[in-house]
C-alpha cells in the first residue's frame, strides 16, 4: 500500500481525487503508525534477540541501528505501554490498557498526536 500510494501521481488528479488519495495517505500513515507501536512492544516482550543483544538492549538497538532518536523511544515506550497487549507477571496475554484507543489509531481514525493527548489525560485520572 505505501508503495503504491508513493508510486501513484496526483499530477492527473480532479479535485476530489486528490482530497480522496490525502485521506487515503492519512489513514494508512496512522495505521503504520499502530504497527509500529506493535512491534515496538514485540522487541520490549520477546527479550534479548541477538541482534539486540549485540547492541545491548531494545533501546540502544532502536537508537543505534534503526537511528531512532531518544524523545521517539520514549513515545513508542508509552504507547506501547498503554495500546499494544502485555503480559502478567505468569505470561498470560491480557489486552491493552487503552483498546479503544489501540482501536482507533489501528482503524487509522487518530493520529498519535491524539494518542498523546489521550495518554496525557489518562495519567490525570485517578
Amino acid at each position: 500500500s505505501v508503495t503504491a500510494l508513493a508510486d501513484a501521481s496526483t499530477e492527473l488528479c480532479s479535485d476530489a481525487e486528490l482530497v480522496e488519495v490525502t485521506r487515503l495517505h492519512e489513514e494508512l500513515s496512522r495505521r503504520v503508525e499502530a504497527l509500529t507501536v506493535l512491534r515496538y512492544a514485540d522487541n520490549l516482550r520477546r527479550g534479548p534477540t541477538p541482534m539486540i543483544e549485540s547492541a545491548g538492549s531494545v533501546w540502544a538497538f532502536y537508537e543505534q541501528s534503526l537511528n531512532v532518536g531518544r524523545g521517539e523511544l520514549k513515545r513508542r515506550r508509552e504507547h506501547a505501554d498503554k495500546l499494544a497487549p502485555g503480559l502478567t507477571p505468569s505470561g498470560e496475554l491480557v489486552g491493552p490498557l487503552l483498546p479503544d484507543t489501540a482501536q482507533a489509531l489501528r482503524r487509522g481514525q487518530i493520529s498519535r498526536t491524539h494518542v498523546d493527548v489521550i495518554v496525557k489525560t489518562m495519567r490525570k485520572i485517578p
